[in-house]
């Protein structure tokens, strides 16, 4: 049986050499098709076939949060909920984790890091361990003992080099001594590829059931279903309803699989689109490729015809040929493998770090639907135009005419039905990628309510235990906003809470002199701080009343400026201005109302928003804005050197421009 696959292959290997023409036109076919198959093979992969990388990832699950009159799915917790939720399951072992981003230093160099506020179990709840040193305590969630870090590896091998020895070594966090107690292996990731060190929360037993310290997760333990653990926290929830009615009166509690939390139905839609695209691409090359052979076929209809007058049988012929095909596209899918190694580096550069973006690439798993792929894709190129030649009339062949005559009926039909093929599947690639750029054209050229135009942007994050005074905060935005107006090329400057389009953190708010709806039941408005240039950096009008100016500090009267989208959801064709409205921080007075933004992207709604003047709050995390005519790498190094002159340690991170 090997001396025969052997020798087709050989026979197949000199058959295609007699033609390089069509042998080169139809590898790079192939290469496109099953290249562009492969990478994205490779990501799916990772997002939705290849398990968690966690030991029995399959028992975690996302803990969410519900709210039934607001209709909301998809809530973290509130720390003495969760806290009840811990203590009183038996199906499920729930731990607790935010983000969080610290200033460190006290290793090689100052830099900004993502990081996570977790609960002491949640290493134990995902089944990994520190490499070196060990976990968080149980007594380390108490407020006063939370002073420990434990680092992933790069930031280990970053700042300390692969120290071993750094274990019980002081770590500055936001200007606070942490202890370093461990290091999580490389392969460690969780939630966000970016996350580089772990701190613990910390509870004191004075948290609001009102307000969600983190996200969910949880192990199913050992003889227990993701429906039995659902009904239990199910009763856990209804008794924490019955016990807090004003807080947690319409709450509940749902479990998501890890993977479906992690990649939603979002990611999921967006595979089955390229998956199909990609799948078309390499429909049309083996119809191309298949077209080329029927061609190919003809001008060989003699040595054929000669092979079935020696005596060989059709199957034979048609194993002979399928040989030819197959070798055909595994020479295509070796260059596609080729081809897919950039297109794998293009998509890992193009895709935001989430989580498992850095495990795609070309493993055995893809090596093996590679070869699959090949292998198929020759059958199916190869089979029709095989049966065909087959079939040919051996005398007509044999005849002195037969050589070079024109095709048969059936072969001109199939030659047609492929070409007819290729036509309407890249017509539906061309119909949908011109879909995608029209939108594309119009996401972008629709108003955000802003001029994004010539605006650069980084963030400075003050840390809490050298700025602890709000004055020492304002202080400091403010004359940092005056060191960049004073730069060369800057027309205006401005710090701000959040940047437009990335979405706004939301608040409770009530009008004063209308009755208050009970708690956990009032509305909410999306909100961002401002310093007084803000609007002018970015350009949005001022429609009525004035805008934050120096009159605005921290021994003035409170006062908002809100959008168009608030002023007539409260007061249709009337005027907000004078107006006032119930915070949290108390009541302010709406000074000024101004155009709306698209705060949550190019394709958003504009929805209601206010803005609070950054001198009459301590917002330590914030951007900072300059409408500037020179280049971004003249304006960053100008921003380092102010910001070194004002605070040495200080980072400077995410410098952008605003388009």
């Amino acid at each position: 049986m090997l001396d025969r696959i052997w020798q087709d292959l050989r026979i197949a290997a000199r058959s295609l050499a007699r033609s390089p023409g069509v042998f080169a036109v139809a590898v790079l076919s192939l290469a496109i098709g099953i290249g562009a198959n492969t990478t994205i093979f490779s990501a799916l992969d990772v997002f939705l076939l290849r398990p968690l990388p966690y030991p029995e990832g399959d028992r975690l699950v996302r803990v969410w949060g519900t709210d039934s009159e607001r209709g909301w799915t998809d809530l973290g917790l509130s720390a003495p909920d969760f806290l009840d939720i811990r203590r009183e399951s038996r199906t499920v072992e729930v731990a607790l984790h935010g983000g969080a981003r610290f200033n460190v230093s006290g290793g090689a160099e100052p830099e900004r890091v993502a990081g996570q506020h977790v609960s002491a179990n949640l290493f134990r709840v995902l089944g990994v361990h520190p490499a070196l040193g060990r976990g968080f305590l149980p007594e380390e969630e108490v407020r006063g003992a939370h002073r420990v870090v434990v680092l992933s590896d790069a930031l280990w091998q970053r700042q300390f080099g692969g120290d071993p020895g750094v274990i019980g070594t002081p770590l500055l966090l936001d200007g606070e001594p942490h202890t370093i107690v461990g290091v999580m292996p490389p392969e460690f990731r969780f939630q966000d590829d970016r996350i580089e060190l772990w701190v613990p929360l910390s509870f004191d037993g004075t948290e609001s059931r009102l307000y969600g310290a983190g996200v969910g997760i949880g192990r199913i333990r050992p003889g227990f279903s993701v429906e039995q653990a659902q009904a239990e926290l199910s009763r856990i929830a209804a008794g924490l309803a019955a016990a807090y009615p004003d807080t947690n009166g319409s709450k509940g509690i749902r479990l998501v699989g890890l993977r479906d939390a992690l990649y939603d139905e979002y990611i999921r839609r967006a595979g089955a689109i390229v998956t199909t695209a990609v799948s078309f691409v390499l429909l049309i090359a083996c119809a191309n490729v298949a077209n080329l052979l029927l061609a190919r076929a003809a001008a060989r209809e003699r040595e054929i015809a000669v092979r079935a007058a020696l005596g060989a049988g059709r199957f034979r012929i048609v194993r002979q040929l399928l040989t030819e095909s197959v070798l055909l596209s595994l020479c295509g899918g070796a260059l596609g493998l080729l081809l897919s190694l950039w297109g794998v580096r293009a998509l890992v550069a193009i895709t935001p770090p989430y989580f498992g973006v850095d495990r795609i690439g070309i493993d055995t798993r893809v090596l093996a639907y590679t070869l699959g792929i090949s292998v198929l894709s020759g059958i199916l190129f190869g089979l029709a135009p095989a049966l065909h030649a087959a079939r040919s009339d051996l005398r007509e062949s044999l005849s002195e005419g037969g050589h070079g005559s024109t095709l048969g009926g059936a072969r001109s039909r199939l030659r047609s039905a492929l070409v007819g093929g290729e036509i309407a599947l890249a017509l539906v690639l061309l119909i949908a990628a011109g879909l995608l750029i029209r939108s594309y054209i119009a996401m972008n050229s629709g108003d955000l309510g802003f001029r994004s135009a010539g605006v650069m942007t980084f963030r400075v994050t003050l840390p809490e235990a050298k700025y602890a005074d709000a004055s020492a905060v304002v202080a400091f935005h403010e004359r940092l906003v005056e060191r960049l107006e004073a730069l060369p090329g800057v027309k205006a400057a401005a710090a701000v809470s959040g940047l437009p389009t990335l979405g706004m953190s939301s608040t409770y708010y009530t009008i004063e002199g209308e009755p208050p709806p009970p708690d956990g039941r009032q509305p909410t408005v999306g909100f961002r701080g401002v310093t007084p240039g803000y609007f002018a950096a970015l350009g949005i009008p001022l429609l009525s009343g004035r805008l934050f100016d120096e009159r605005d500090r921290p021994e003035s009267p409170p006062v908002v400026v809100v959008n168009r989208a608030f002023a007539e959801r409260h007061w249709p064709g009337g005027d907000a201005v004078g107006r006032r409205i119930v915070l949290s921080s108390g009541p302010r007075e709406i000074v000024g109302v101004v155009g709306d933004v698209r705060e949550w992207g190019p394709g958003s709604e504009m929805l209601p928003a206010i803005y609070l003047p950054m001198g009459q709050r301590a917002d330590r995390n914030v951007a900072f804005i300059t409408r500037t005519e020179g280049g971004a790498a003249a304006l960053t190094t100008a921003a380092r050197a102010a910001i070194a002159d004002l605070d040495p340690p200080l980072p400077l991170y995410r410098v952008l421009t605003m388009d």
